[in-house]
C-alpha cells in the first residue's frame, strides 16, 4: 500500500490572493507618489513666481522707479537678470519660456505680470500653471499675476 504524505505548499487561491494584495498596495503607493510629484511641480512654479515677484519688488523699492525695457523686447525679466536681482530665468518647464510683462492703464498705474509660453509643452505642464494661477490670481488682468499662454494671443 502506498501512503501519500501531505506536501507543503500554497494553493492557487492563496497565491492569487497574495498577488492581488501586492498589486493593490502597489497601485495605492504609485497613486500617492504621482500626486506628490504633481504637487512638487506646482510648488516649483509657485516658488519661481514668488522669486520673480520678490526680485521685482526689491528692485523697484531700491531704485524708486519702475523697470525700463532696455532692449525693447517687452520682457522685463532679462532686465531683472542684468540688474542682478535674479540669477536667471526659471528652468521649469524646460519646454516653456518665462516673461515679465508690464502694463500701464489710462491713469499711469503700472502692473507687472508673469507670462509663461507653454506652446511646446505637454498638457500636464499647462495644468501645473493653471493650478497655480487659480490659487493666486484674482482674474483681473491688470493686477499683475501669472498668465500662461499656448501661442500667440488674439
Amino acid at each position: 500500500m502506498v501512503t501519500r504524505t501531505k506536501e507543503k505548499g500554497f494553493t492557487l487561491v492563496e497565491l492569487l490572493t497574495a498577488v492581488g494584495i501586492i498589486l493593490l498596495m502597489a497601485a495605492v503607493v504609485v497613486g500617492l507618489f504621482l500626486r506628490h510629484v504633481d504637487r512638487a511641480r506646482a510648488a516649483n512654479v509657485a516658488e519661481n513666481i514668488n522669486n520673480i515677484r520678490v526680485a521685482l519688488n526689491t528692485t523697484i523699492s531700491k531704485t524708486g522707479k519702475h523697470l525700463v525695457d532696455e532692449n525693447g523686447d517687452s520682457d522685463y525679466l532679462d532686465d531683472l537678470i542684468e540688474l542682478g536681482a535674479i540669477s536667471g530665468k526659471p528652468s521649469y518647464p524646460s519646454c516653456g519660456e518665462w516673461f515679465l510683462r508690464k502694463t500701464t492703464d489710462d491713469y499711469g498705474n503700472v502692473a507687472y505680470y508673469i507670462e509663461v509660453d507653454t506652446t511646446d509643452c505637454p498638457e500636464k505642464v499647462e495644468n501645473d500653471f493653471q493650478k497655480v494661477d487659480d490659487e493666486i490670481d484674482d482674474s483681473d488682468p491688470n493686477t499683475g499675476q501669472v498668465r500662461s499662454s499656448r501661442g500667440p494671443q488674439l
